[in-house]
């Protein structure tokens, strides 16, 4: 297997396995910071919820 074809079956299998242990998306400030604010938001775990932005900074 080329290093393409493992990520690429990784891409498939850890978010379903991540999935399964998180509540809730990242807030779309959560991805700005911890992820990049260049790059555009993307949907971890479909399905499950995407908090506002001012809970999840007003709960810190």
């Amino acid at each position: 297997m080329s290093g393409f074809e493992v990520c690429g079956k990784l891409r498939y299998i850890w978010p379903d396995e991540l999935g399964k242990k998180l509540t809730r998306n990242m807030s779309r400030k959560e991805w700005r910071e911890w992820v990049s604010p260049e790059i555009p938001y993307m949907v971890q775990c479909p399905g499950l919820p995407i908090p506002p932005d001012e809970l999840v900074s007003s709960s810190r």
